[in-house]
């Protein structure tokens, strides 16, 4: 009898630690990953459940709730996006920084300039004028042109491979090796030196991501 009471209790403890160390399934999405993409007869799709080209930033601010900071970016070519930035974002099980950017008239980028809380240049040349939640009422007519995550895990060739598909195109750019996927809108990024970077347009919009590496990228490869 007591060898049975101590073989039970070994089998009720061994119970106990595996419910309490094994994966809880819930937690994983089964929609919503970045290599989830739903492409539409209009030209958008839909990434972490934003139709890029047609979600107000309104909208996604509410998908995504308020943890948020945002601001107007101005690159050294003056071309400017409202951003809206989330540096603990989690898809599934899956966790990384995500930028969500909308295009802004220059008027309306001149009025949040002088009514930004901050202001400074960056590493970059770009200039980051940061904003306060008061003025997302702004993003009410606004539409989410693109996306831009940064996973916390590492991708690689394979990887990326494997979960987008085989790319149309890799285009090589010293550090930064692009892998394009035109028909879902997507521009994988490997760094040599720092993190990947996960690009979103609306396959419509596709050349704004292309045209730019085709001008500067050193060398380019097709698949």
């Amino acid at each position: 009898m007591k060898k049975l009471l101590i073989i039970l209790l070994v089998l009720a403890t061994a119970f106990t630690a595996y419910q309490f160390l094994k994966p809880d399934v819930s937690d994983v999405a089964a929609t919503g990953l970045p290599w989830q993409i739903d492409v539409r007869d209009d030209g958008t799709s839909d990434v972490f459940g934003i139709n890029l080209g047609a979600t107000t930033f309104k909208e996604a601010a509410t998908q995504f709730g308020i943890d948020y900071e945002i601001a107007v970016m101005i690159d050294q070519q003056d071309n400017a996006n409202l951003e809206m930035y989330y540096s603990h974002f989690k898809s599934g099980p899956l966790a990384g920084k995500l930028v969500i950017s909308a295009k802004a008239e220059p008027s309306m980028v001149t009025y949040l300039a002088e009514n930004a809380v901050e202001s400074e240049y960056l590493g970059t040349g770009s200039r980051k004028f940061t904003l306060g939640q008061d003025m997302m009422n702004i993003g009410e007519t606004l539409l989410v042109s693109d996306l831009t995550f940064l996973p916390t895990a590492s991708l690689d060739a394979e990887v990326i491979e494997k979960l987008f598909g085989k790319p149309d195109q890799i285009i090589d750019r010293g550090e930064s090796h692009h892998y394009l996927y035109e028909a879902k809108g997507v521009d994988v990024i490997l760094n040599d030196e720092g993190k990947e970077t996960l690009q979103y347009v609306a396959p419509r919009d596709f050349h704004r991501l292309l045209v730019p590496l085709e001008l500067e990228a050193p060398q380019t490869s097709s698949e």
